[in-house]
């Protein structure tokens, strides 16, 4: 506006951000006597991560309950859930994937190892004709748009490409009778 900014701009915009000291999470817990924890993977940890906890931590005593949340329902394969495919085929099978999920009415998740292969996979030839459809959810995507775009990815025929950091502590929320009917959100990791 002529060299100038708006009021609600200035409003919006206007501050100082001072960065005034930094901390390592994990130098938290030495600072207490006692440490209790919650997590779901304990009983996954490689022995390097339990001599760390016992070493490190001085945690000595694990205890382990059933989930608050039940069993799992996610079915998953070894034999099956794998692939290995030539390059040249690579963005064709995504595609046929995604196919599938869309054609049975269900919503897919497609993770990326980077937002750099997302993104070859999102301008690629295979994707070109549904591209439109598409939504992205990367960490570069503003917070409020992350959020809607959380939300819209658990509806019947809906694709979305994510980077891996969105795989853990994401909750896509399935609340659409008819798409649970039909299968649920399909899972694709690339």
């Amino acid at each position: 506006q002529k060299g100038f900014i708006s009021k609600e701009s200035l409003e919006t915009n206007v501050g100082i951000i001072i960065n005034c000291g930094t901390f390592s999470y994990a130098e938290i817990p030495h600072e207490f006597a006692y440490i209790a924890g919650v997590t779901g993977t304990l009983k996954t940890l490689a022995k390097p991560e339990t001599d760390i906890l016992k070493n490190v931590y001085e945690i000595h005593m694990n205890t382990y309950m059933p989930s608050v949340f039940g069993k799992s329902n996610r079915n998953y394969n070894s034999n099956n859930d794998v692939e290995a495919v030539k390059k040249s085929e690579y963005f064709m099978r995504i595609r046929g994937e995604i196919d599938t999920m869309c054609n049975a009415k269900r919503a897919i998740l497609v993770f990326f190892e980077s937002e750099e292969k997302l993104m070859a996979f999102y301008n690629s030839e295979e994707l070109s004709s549904i591209k439109l459809n598409i939504q992205i959810i990367t960490e570069k995507v503003s917070s409020k748009e992350r959020e809607l775009s959380i939300k819209r990815a658990a509806s019947d025929g809906r694709v979305t490409l994510l980077t891996r950091t969105f795989g853990r502590g994401t909750d896509f929320i399935c609340q659409n009778q008819q798409l649970l009917a039909n299968g649920g959100v399909h899972v694709l990791q690339t």
